[in-house]
């Protein structure tokens, strides 16, 4: 078992798999008795993100709306929380790319391509399937949650192994 590089409360982060302007996402997991382990992905705010109340806000309104959205096409928040100051998401795993991973993986080289387009047509589908059911989503006293996703791009969305595609980070 590869050891974490940090501890979040009941969360492992053993590696970093991407960094933006207000977060870094690592790749961890969840440990539990007699060899349970789960992978997540956990979303940790970054230091001077944190000094900002309204960045906070943000975030916290990230997960609490991650939280109410249950679809195929869109990667799950599992849990929200703070540890040793530090705010951070559990999210579900996506074991696979980005597409904006796969696209430019398919640019290089000799024999450069574009995306095929029944994979085009079926990621685009599914965003969009991910989409419709956010901009509906209504909240336990019936109204309107008025979720905007605001960052529908190819680094957002994610191709696991067997071709589901997922939407994150709905901030």
């Amino acid at each position: 078992m590869r050891e974490p590089i940090l501890v979040l409360g009941k969360y492992e982060i053993l590696d970093a798999v991407g960094s933006g302007g207000m977060a870094t996402v690592y790749r961890g997991r969840v440990a539990g008795p007699m060899g349970f382990e789960k992978p997540v992905a956990i979303k940790v705010l970054h230091d001077d993100a944190a000094a900002d109340e309204e960045v906070v806000r943000m975030f916290i309104d990230e997960a609490r709306i991650g939280a109410r959205l249950s679809h195929p096409n869109i990667a799950s928040v599992l849990d929200f929380g703070e540890a040793d100051g530090r705010y951070f998401m559990a999210m579900e795993y996506v074991d696979g790319v980005s597409l904006a991973a796969l696209m430019k993986h398919l640019a290089k080289g000799r024999k450069a391509r574009p995306l095929e387009q029944a994979v085009a047509v079926h990621v685009a589908t599914c965003v969009l399937r991910a989409l419709a059911y956010a901009h509906a989503a209504a909240g336990p006293d019936g109204k309107p949650l008025g979720v905007v996703h605001r960052d529908v791009s190819p680094q957002n969305i994610l191709l696991d192994r067997s071709g589901i595609v997922k939407l994150c980070d709905f901030g």
